[in-house]
């Protein structure tokens, strides 16, 4: 059988489950009542059936997480996938000092040099051997900050209930007046100065050990690139026996306890903020690209939408986009002008949004206020993402990498505890196939079936006999419009959906409508006409158990060409039952429905 420009067998087996029903139309035209080809001995009883096919019909409704989406006369599926990747960037990232520390500070008795053990106190001085003094500073050094050049941490804010706790012990036992104080320098720790107004803190050692709990809230400590801060430690012991050399005061307090509300530094191009590879089933095809569907499209749009209120200026890198076939081993990838890989710099909060807040502000600020948005679209142009729809794919993987732009000056960054990303990734596919003129399997095509019912109305074969050999004719009528010819394989059925009279079942190809250079109809239609001739024992076959023409259509792109369907798109047919003048024939009533 020649096959025709466009060709569309439509054969509608397997993932189509959903058979299409049609119902005759009263109201429609059955062409003229007489037709030369059938015979001028027989004349129109009526029509038969009708149906009206179209792409969104030949479709099923559901592609796993895609949906399909009319928006004027195109016709598209849409797929979106939001990966939200929050707070993973900032426990990435990690930038605040942590560590237990344990230190320990001299008790020196009255009139001793604390850092000789020597009278350092003119000899009038009145000496009190049960009293020891404390003057001593404390360095503590964070090795996990501020080790690697591409990372810099230059001040944290502390959040809201955030507790530091510093157990005090001493050696001595500790009487009445006996205290310790802690002085933090503004200039690398500043606590709350509503709590604590000389930015320092006492603790009563009257009772011995003791826990000091050290409200951080909206506390700033500056390390300004280093690694260490310092603590005054100033104190008195007073105890009930001569206070010797040798003994101490200890200080242990756990760092990592606290968390910072704001981070404050710099990151360099070689830190990486944020890498992970994503896999996932590619469920448009898992639905389509199954043997009764193929859908090469030919420019699928992926818009990823990023928002972030991370005050970072990043690049973010789609190192590659892969779909796979695990039943073949086949793969594609996306390809940016000849590499798998493309980056794009991502918009960002800069400091300027949150320099004037004050720290209570900083504390209850809602990050919501400085998010801001990046958009990027891959397409045909842009990542040849239509070689992503060229094999039955099963599963999509992609991998990418957010690091630090590269600035020439480098730039003060800045996150909240609760600072975030999220990718919004949108798939738009518009109905507009590839043909591919080197591979026949890699072009469009779509299976599917029109199961369509008969209403017969009584025929009185009166003085019929085997004798006339052609007693009536179904005229089958297909108008197309759509842009791709068809193939269609028909055959007759009963009410229990059973083929009968398999000597007429036959194959007919369906004229393509004509199409403009982009593959889309233009406003003419394509006919085909089709006869299926009865003799005496098939038409009483027919007349009493037929209930049904099931049309089983393969619709495929047989030129290899691109192709467009439009929602306006259309294949519709109609039949009629011509009969000999012989034969009597009364329609079935109520057969509108």
């Amino acid at each position: 059988m020649t096959k025709i420009k466009h060709l569309v067998r439509i054969s509608l087996t397997g993932l189509l489950s959903c058979c299409l029903f049609s119902c005759v139309n009263p109201n429609y035209s059955l062409l003229e009542e007489i037709d030369t080809e059938i015979g001028l001995d027989m004349t129109l009883a009526g029509p038969i059936g009708h149906s009206n096919l179209n792409l969104i019909k030949m479709l099923p409704d559901s592609f796993g997480s895609f949906r399909l989406v009319n928006e004027g006369d195109e016709i598209y599926l849409e797929g979106s996938n939001i990966e939200e990747m929050g707070n993973e960037i900032v426990g990435h990232l990690k930038m605040y000092p942590k560590g237990i520390f344990t230190k320990e500070v001299s008790i020196v008795a009255d009139g001793l040099d604390p850092y000789r053990g020597n009278i350092s106190m003119p000899l009038t001085y009145n000496l009190d051997p049960y009293r020891g003094n404390i003057s001593m500073p404390l360095t503590y050094t964070f090795d996990d900050i501020n080790t690697n050049p591409n990372e810099r941490l230059d001040s944290i804010l502390y959040a809201k209930n955030q507790t530091l706790h510093i157990e005090i012990t001493s050696d001595l036992t500790c009487q009445a007046g006996s205290y310790v104080d802690l002085i933090f320098n503004p200039n690398e720790l500043s606590l709350d100065p509503i709590l604590y107004p000389e930015n320092k803190v006492r603790a009563d050692l009257t009772n011995g050990s003791i826990d000091i709990p050290i409200t951080m809230d909206a506390a700033m400590l500056k390390f300004y690139g280093n690694k260490s801060f310092t603590i005054q430690v100033e104190g008195v012991i007073i105890s009930p026996d001569v206070i010797p050399g040798g003994f101490y005061v200890h200080l242990t307090c756990d760092y990592g306890t606290i968390k910072p509300r704001v981070t404050y530094g710099y990151l360099g191009p070689d830190r990486v903020i944020y890498e992970t590879t994503k896999k996932m089933p590619f469920t448009y095809t898992k639905t389509l690209q199954n043997g009764s569907f193929f859908l090469p499209f030919y420019d699928p749009k992926i818009n990823i939408t990023c928002e972030s209120n991370i005050g970072i200026p990043a690049n973010y890198t789609l190192d590659y986009v892969k779909v796979f076939d695990s039943k073949t081993g086949e793969f594609v990838y996306a390809d940016f002008n000849g590499s798998m890989s493309t980056s794009f710099v991502l918009e960002y909060p800069s400091l300027d949004e949150i320099a004037g807040l004050t720290r209570e502000e900083l504390l209850n600020f809602d990050v919501s206020d400085i998010i801001k948005t990046t958009e990027k679209t891959f397409d045909r142009e842009y990542g040849h993402t239509n070689r992503l729809f060229t094999i039955n794919g099963d599963s999509i993987e992609y991998h990418y990498t957010i690091r630090p732009l590269d600035t020439l000056v480098p730039v003060v960054s800045y996150f909240f505890d609760d600072s975030d990303m999220d990718l919004d990734i949108d798939t738009k596919l518009l109905c507009q196939f590839e043909g591919n003129s080197t591979d026949p399997d890699k072009n469009f095509y779509i299976n599917s079936r029109d199961t369509i019912p008969i209403s017969i109305g009584t025929f009185d074969l009166g003085p019929v006999t085997i004798a006339d050999t052609t007693v009536a004719a179904v005229k089958m009528v297909h108008i197309n419009h759509l842009p791709v010819g068809a193939l269609a394989h028909v055959y007759f059925i009963d009410e229990n959906k059973q083929q009968i009279l398999t000597e007429l079942e036959l194959d007919i190809t369906i004229n393509a409508a004509p199409v403009n250079a982009d593959g889309e109809v233009t406003e003419a239609t394509a006919e085909t006409k089709t006869y299926i001739k009865f003799n005496y024992e098939q038409l009483e076959i027919f007349s009493e158990s037929c209930k049904g023409i099931v049309l089983d259509y393969r619709v495929d792109n047989d030129l290899m060409c691109n192709v467009w369907f439009k929602s306006n798109d259309w294949l519709d047919v109609k039949l009629g039952a011509y009969v000999i003048g012989k034969i009597g024939y009364k329609p079935e009533q109520n057969n509108d429905n």
